[in-house]
């Protein structure tokens, strides 16, 4: 594969378009003019292992409509934690307190 261009990355992969050579010796794609573009959507798994999944042309723009929708979705959580940090560490802070006790004798029982 060849000629890849990345369109939109967030968490959940990102969405190339790609040509490709398919390897047959008279083909034109052996002479330079590749097959394409297609589109393909790359992710890691958990175990950090990188995926190819391809998309069909009739799914591609629903492709790229979801994957904006995911990263606007991101940038809002992103800037919703951003803005409310300290008051996320009061919240924190706050339950640890409430919490404690209960930690201390789950410690001392798994003694």
């Amino acid at each position: 594969m060849t000629s890849n261009r990345v369109l939109l990355k967030n968490g959940q992969g990102a969405i190339c378009f790609s040509r490709i050579r398919c390897g047959k010796p008279g083909c034109r794609c052996a002479r330079g003019k590749l097959h394409g573009p297609y589109a393909y959507r790359f992710y890691r798994d958990r175990q950090g292992r990188l995926h190819r999944q391809y998309i069909p042309k009739d799914r591609v723009a629903q492709a790229l409509a979801d994957q904006e929708k995911a990263r606007d979705a991101v940038m809002v959580c992103r800037n919703f934690f951003r803005a409310n940090w300290t008051e996320y560490r009061r919240v924190r802070a706050e339950i640890n307190d409430m919490t404690r006790p209960y930690r201390n004798y789950l410690k001392e029982y798994q003694r």
